[in-house]
């Protein structure tokens, strides 16, 4: 659908491509995020569990906020002498790259990683134990299944 969608986009050109493509996109997003949910097996789901995207996914926050920082800093304070490292594009979005993604694991590390250790624990003090098990709360015509996404999720299925 995808791919149909972006052969439209960039062929037609009497500006109806909002009504023809953009359902098309809602349609595959909407696909992909209810696969993503129930999850992925086989060559995809050992693809998106290798462990260098799974730590760019715990940081992918502090990718975010931080490189646009990085760039600042780079233009405004690094001496003339070592301007050719951000005048050349490759060159800049290796440099850019790499340190963006030091300073996001740092950030993970000393500062995300604690707070959301932190929230962890006083959530689990207000509100008690979560039963793993909470068979109890599905309906007779219902099963329950631990979801991928946390030990204590259970969804009821018919």
């Amino acid at each position: 659908m995808l791919a149909v969608a972006a052969i439209l986009r960039n062929s037609d050109l009497t500006q109806l491509k909002s009504v023809l493509v953009e359902p098309l996109e809602a349609g595959a997003f909407v696909i992909l995020i209810a696969r993503t949910a129930s999850g992925f097996e086989g060559l995809v789901g050992n693809f998106l569990s290798n462990s260098g995207l799974v730590f760019a996914g715990r940081i992918s926050y502090g990718l975010y906020i931080y490189h646009i920082l990085v760039a600042m800093v780079f233009n405004r304070w690094l001496p003339s002498q070592m301007r050719f490292l951000i005048t050349i594009p490759s060159l800049r979005l290796f440099v850019f790259g790499s340190v963006t993604l030091l300073v996001a694991a740092a950030s993970w590390r000393l500062l995300e990683q604690p707070i959301n250790r932190y929230r962890s624990q006083k959530t689990r003090r207000a509100l008690g134990p979560i039963s793993v098990n909470s068979a109890d709360s599905c309906e007779e015509n219902e099963s329950p299944r631990l979801t991928g996404l946390s030990n204590s999720v259970t969804v009821c299925e018919r």
